[in-house]
């Protein structure tokens, strides 16, 4: 199975796109875990075996409560989007292309922030977010 950027990589689920949807994507992994295949080839990894793919998966979608956890805990210090994106949760300021890095970042950033405002865990009041 080719599972493109569904990539199983430590960086977890990339959506820094604008077209980019967190739920939609992870719909699409749990998908993709249940469909027949004997090895997953990603874009960015070796092939995985069928006998591994469970523990991939789990890692993969665990990944997104972690991205969505650690917007969460800037939410928690009252902070601004510029902000958050300067602190840079996901890429830690470590993309050589800081343009591209804070394009990114920043839709990432949106993303799990909306989020975690659809689920009432956070506030937003002139333009900072707290948690609540």
């Amino acid at each position: 199975m080719f599972s493109i950027d569904i990539d199983f990589t430590g960086f977890g689920p990339w959506y820094g796109n604008p077209e980019g949807d967190i739920h939609r994507f992870r719909e699409s992994v749990s998908m993709l875990r249940n469909l027949p295949y004997r090895q997953i080839c990603a874009s960015h990894k070796l092939p995985i075996a069928r006998s591994d793919a469970d523990a991939a998966f789990d890692r993969y979608l665990k990944a997104f409560d972690r991205q969505k956890a650690a917007v969460f805990d800037l939410c928690r210090k009252g902070m601004g989007l510029e902000a958050m994106v300067r602190h840079s949760p996901f890429y830690r300021n470590r993309m050589p292309d800081g343009t591209l890095q804070q394009i990114f970042e920043t839709q990432m950033i949106r993303k799990n922030l909306a989020l975690l405002l659809r689920e009432d865990r956070i506030v937003e009041e002139n333009g900072t977010y707290r948690a609540i």
